[in-house]
């Protein structure tokens, strides 16, 4: 490390900065042991699925950000109150893309609001880190701790794969319909057969949902674990170093094993290459050499490099190898994306909607993400993603400058760390207890043990490093961090964001000069827009998510009476119909009222039948209904309170799907349903902006407003309800025929790739008068159903194929 990098040494040290780093890395664990999901109370239909969410939802992860936030400041004042200045240049790149993340969040849409506030806290703890790293004996606990966490993950994985998998698919096959109801899926269908088929093959994504977001922190745990034993020689025990070996090989790289992640395994090969150099350059070794950030920062674009070739080389390159491939094209939509979005990008969560437009032809995935972290900040924010981009590199560079200062943890130190992943671990436990079994809990207690124990046992190897070589080792570990950073959504997905920020800021470090009074000014900095983000982000999600929840908890109530009518004794004869209907309302938990039933309606329930199972049934059909109608008309409540978030409208409309599919309803009852719902995804489809203030005359080409990401999905939405419209209809109402055909005429200028959108035209013109058109569409539907070849199961089935060209070929002889 040359002199110019190198911190005075201060007086005195702060207590705050490894209290504020303990926090940090409490807090980074927290979202690391929780599931988060963007729509907790309507991502399955709550009336099949009575279980409510055992993690996070929106505010409650932005909440958690505004949390790491303050620790941040915490940190950063005590690096002041140490004597050391702040790293001007991090905190510039750190805080330039803010003009596009709250244009987006408060004109843009205010439904992935929370998604920024996510990046933002987890990039801004990466730069505390890097400034924490400074103090006596603070990074290795750091370093250990990340270690601790990544061994914690370990055991769930295992379980997953042990235990959890099996009991699952056993679930499945026997509630097979029920499961895939609530996902609002039939037997046999496309997405049914992708769900299957992923459900059925094990894999360890603990906390994440991912296989490879999971594989990749293995990796880095792999290589920083495996690394610093190598290099660490005879100065720790045998004991220390056997317990860390069996992490390393028995649990992490086992585990990328079974996951079969070729990335991961890829990943490490370059940070080993890395780790490697002083070994075969002796002359390397030298304290204050930048090679091993050079290198470090090589890996990446590296990788990038290799996703180019892939691409380049074709389909059949490499034996038809397909994950960089599509990777590649990936990099192909993002880029037209960016230059069609230069300035502010279209925000966090936009990219699969603008990617549809844009999909090369041969790709038959629709993916939220670039899975790069490059371009992920330049389709989100445009030229201000560049700003992070030059974090991203500045802090892997630094990484071969980094050093540990001398001394030791002091017992207070040590008391922090250790709490702080207790406490997450515990926090983490009380949102899933509902769902733990006794066998659950004790694997839980068992990651924990362990994770305490690599703590203290990898910081003991981190602290004993020889100066020369703990370049090398943090390079390595950043080198692997980068490859994988363009190849997979670690930086993205709100579970893994601010461990990999983490990683790369306790592996970087901050410059320190001459300390100005402006340095409080950057220390205080976070804490302000942690409280700004809070009022203008966190508190209106809050109450979404709120009255989303109200409006989904009667709805949870009938899935939990139907699961009790399941198991009811199929016959409790001899019984009275009154005490039929008595057992059947002990079973309701309130849900229906005794009062409110007149002696006609209870008589025509089942009539002539004293079977509870049968009156149930019979009573949950009536009053199905008019529960999803008022659920529907909370969500419109909160929508008009809410305008700029979308959720509220989507759970709506599938609300209005559901209730026209209810049993017991006729056609003439249905149709209205269904035009309401059709009404409601056209008003969705225009930027809130525009409906809310039409008054204001706003231009339309406003930087905020990316209409294509609720359009796309709103026209898309409009299609496939007009096709059910037009199934309702007479064969007199041609004009619903007429509808449905311009309905997926539209929705295919958005997404002109997908077979299924070009079956849904073919079967709106048939039994038109127009056979041009039919041939046509028929002509087309059977090219792009061919071009998605990479992946045949989202090709057509192979009766439907051959029913589309035996209609092709008599369309085509008839016009001859």
């Amino acid at each position: 490390m040359s002199e110019a990098m190198a911190p005075p040494v201060p007086r005195t040290e702060s207590v705050l900065v490894p209290l504020g780093a303990a926090a940090l890395l409490g807090l980074i664990a927290f979202r690391c042991l929780v599931m988060v999901s963007p729509d907790p109370s309507f991502d399955l239909d709550p009336m099949v699925e009575a279980s409510p969410w055992f993690g996070l939802g929106p505010s409650g992860s932005a909440m958690s950000s505004i949390w790491m936030l303050l620790a941040c400041s915490l940190v950063l004042f005590g690096e002041r109150f140490s004597g050391r200045d702040l790293d001007r240049g991090l905190f510039l790149l750190l805080f330039l893309p803010i003009l596009p993340i709250m244009g987006h969040g408060l004109m843009g849409n205010g439904t992935y609001f929370w998604i920024s506030v996510d990046w933002f806290a987890a990039a801004a703890g990466g730069v505390a880190l890097a400034h924490a790293g400074r103090a006596p004996g603070v990074r290795a606990l750091i370093l250990g701790s990340l270690l601790g966490l990544l061994s914690l993950l370990a055991v769930r994985g295992g379980v997953q794969l042990l235990i959890e998998h099996r009991e699952t698919v056993e679930f499945f096959r026997s509630n097979r319909e029920s499961m895939l109801g609530a996902f609002g899926w039939q037997p046999g269908s496309v997405q049914a057969e992708l769900y299957e088929r992923r459900l059925l093959q094990p894999e360890a994504t603990g906390w994440f949902g991912l296989a490879n977001l999971f594989s990749g922190l293995m990796a880095v745990a792999f290589v920083l674990g495996f690394l610093s034993l190598l290099v660490v020689g005879a100065r720790v025990s045998s004991g220390v170093r056997a317990l860390l070996y069996a992490c390393c090989f028995g649990g992490f790289f086992t585990l990328i094993l079974v996951n079969g992640s070729k990335g991961a395994i890829g990943a490490i090969a370059l940070g080993l290459l890395v780790g490697a150099v002083p070994l075969c350059v002796p002359s390397l070794r030298a304290r204050g050499v930048r090679v091993a950030g050079v290198l470090a920062v090589g890996a990446l674009f590296i990788t990038f490099l290799a996703v180019i070739l892939r691409g380049l080389l074709g389909v059949s390159a490499f034996g038809g190898e397909l994950s960089l491939l599509f990777r590649w094209y990936y990099l192909v939509g993002a880029a037209q994306i960016v230059a069609e979005h230069p300035f502010f990008g279209i925000g966090p969560g936009g990219f699969q909607s603008a990617y549809l437009a844009v999909r090369p032809a041969l790709n038959p995935e629709e993916p939220s993400s670039p899975h790069n972290a490059l371009l992920d900040w330049l389709v989100a924010y445009g030229i201000f993603g560049v700003s992070w981009i030059c974090l991203m590199l500045l802090m892997a560079f630094r990484s071969g400058a980094s050093t540990f200062r001398s001394g030791g943890a002091s017992p207070r130190q040590w008391v922090f760390f250790i709490f702080a992943l207790c406490a997450a671990t515990y926090a983490s436990f009380l949102l899933e207890a509902p769902a733990l079994t006794p066998v659950l809990v004790v694997f839980r207690l068992i990651g924990l043990v362990l994770g305490l124990v690599v703590l203290l046992c990898a910081r003991t190897v981190l602290q004993s490093m020889n100066e020369s070589r703990v370049p090398w080792v943090l390079g390595a570990t950043v080198a692997t961090l980068g490859s994988l950073a363009v190849l997979d959504m670690l930086f993205s997905q709100p579970g893994s964001v601010a461990i990999v920020w983490a990683l790369l800021g306790s592996a970087s470090v901050a410059r320190s000069r001459a300390v100005v009074v402006t340095g409080s000014t950057l220390a205080v900095a976070p804490a302000v827009c942690g409280i700004a983000l809070f009022f203008l982000a966190v508190q209106p999600q809050q109450d979404v998510d709120r009255r989303l929840e109200e409006a989904a908890r009667p709805l949870r109530a009938v899935a939990a009476f139907t699961q009790e009518i399941q198991r009811m004794p199929r016959s409790l004869a001899p019984i009275t119909r009154m005490e039929a209907l008595d057992a059947v309302l002990s079973r309701s938990g309130g849900l229906i009222d005794e009062g409110a039933l007149s002696f006609e309606e209870i008589s025509s329930l089942a009539p002539g039948s004293n079977d509870p199972t049968l009156i149930a049934r019979a009573l949950l059909q009536r009053i199905r209904p008019d529960l999803r109608r008022a659920a529907i008309e909370q969500l419109v409540t909160c929508w008009d309170h809410h305008s700029m978030y979308s959720t509220p409208a989507w759970a709506s409309i599938d609300q209005l799907r559901l209730l026209a599919a209810e049993p017991g309803l006729d056609d003439s009852e249905r149709a209205p349903i269904l035009l309401e719902a059709i009404a409601r995804a056209q008003r969705i489809g225009m930027p809130w902006l525009l409906w809310e203030f039409p008054e204001a005359n706003l231009p339309d080409a406003l930087p905020f407003i990316n209409p294509l990401r609720d359009t796309v999905r709103a026209t898309i939405t409009a299609a496939w309800i007009e096709q059910a419209l037009a199934e309702l209809a007479s064969s007199e109402s041609s004009w619903r025929g007429e509808a449905a055909v311009a309905a997926f005429q539209a929705a295919l200028t958005y997404h002109p790739g997908d077979p299924k959108l070009h079956a849904g035209l073919v079967d709106a013109l048939r039994g038109s008068e127009d056979v041009e058109a039919e041939r046509v569409a028929l002509e087309q539907a059977l090219l792009v159903n061919q071009q998605k070849r990479l992946d045949p199961l989202v090709q057509f089935s192979d009766a439907r194929r051959l029913e589309y060209e035996r209609r092709l070929e008599q369309l085509r002889q008839s016009s001859e």
